[in-house]
Formats: C-alpha cells, sequence, structure tokens
C-alpha cells in the first residue's frame, strides 16, 4: 500500500473544475486556451510542425482531466500532500483543501507563490519541499515492503 499520495495543481476529484471544458474546441481556440493558461515555453505554441505532434496529446489530456468522474470509494488509508499555487485561477486553493476528505490519515498542503504553473517559476522551493516531505516517509514499515 503506498505510504502517501502527492498531488500538485488538482484540486480534489470530487469537485468540479472551475475551468469550462476545452478538448473539444476547434484548434484556434484551444490554441487561445492553451496560451490563456501560460504554461507553454515561448515560442512552442507558434509552431506549426511542433503543434502537430502535440495538440493531439495535450486534447488527450485536457479529454481525460475534464471527463473523468470520482468513483464513490472510501477516504484513502495514506497521508496525502497537496502542492499548489497562492494565485491559481484554475485550482483555488479551496479545492486543493477538499483533498483533505480522501484521507483517513494526514493531509497537508503546501502553497507556492504563482499560478496554475507554480511549478515552473518555483521549480527549486517545490522540489526542496516536496523531498523533505517524502524523506519522512523513507524511514516508514510499509515504504521498505515492511522492514
Amino acid at each position: 500500500m503506498p505510504v502517501c499520495l502527492a498531488v500538485s495543481g488538482y484540486g480534489a476529484p470530487h469537485l468540479a473544475s472551475v475551468r469550462p471544458p476545452a478538448a473539444h474546441l476547434p484548434d484556434d481556440a484551444f490554441l487561445h486556451e492553451l496560451r490563456r493558461l501560460d504554461g507553454s515555453p515561448p515560442g512552442v505554441l507558434d509552431n506549426p510542425e511542433l503543434l502537430d505532434l502535440l495538440l493531439p496529446l495535450l486534447r488527450a489530456d485536457f479529454s481525460a482531466v475534464e471527463t473523468y468522474e470520482c468513483p464513490a470509494e472510501p477516504p484513502l488509508p495514506c497521508t496525502i500532500l497537496a502542492y499548489g499555487g497562492t494565485a491559481d485561477p484554475e485550482v483555488p486553493v479551496a479545492q486543493l483543501k477538499e483533498w483533505s476528505l480522501h484521507t483517513i490519515a494526514s493531509f497537508r498542503m503546501r502553497l507556492f507563490e504563482g499560478n496554475h504553473f507554480y511549478l515552473h517559476t518555483r521549480r527549486a522551493e517545490l522540489l526542496a519541499q516536496l523531498a523533505a516531505d517524502l524523506l519522512e516517509f523513507a524511514d516508514c514499515p510499509s515504504a521498505a515492503g515492511g522492514r
């Protein structure tokens, strides 16, 4: 059994997204949404050859998120670590807090300055915090197969 679940930039699975569905949009509208999200490196969305490769993958990713339905399951027996941006319009802090309903163990939320793509602007801080959080589980007997 896992000893923890770490999630980042995603609201609790039982909640509806604050963003309207976009996977089905025509290419120009879908690209507009991608630009609005501001998570792509400069030039990527302006490169037609790269877009030919990326758009089907991005649409599939959006579709998976937009069509997911959370099954009625009991809460997890492991810790949940939820990471997010303080100014994320896609996943407000209240949606991150809702992950606490999905565990009977402990819940921790870590916020970093930034929007939905805080992981780009706060990469070093996020990785340091994630490493520190995960190290707490390194000595856990169930993490080592019951040692």
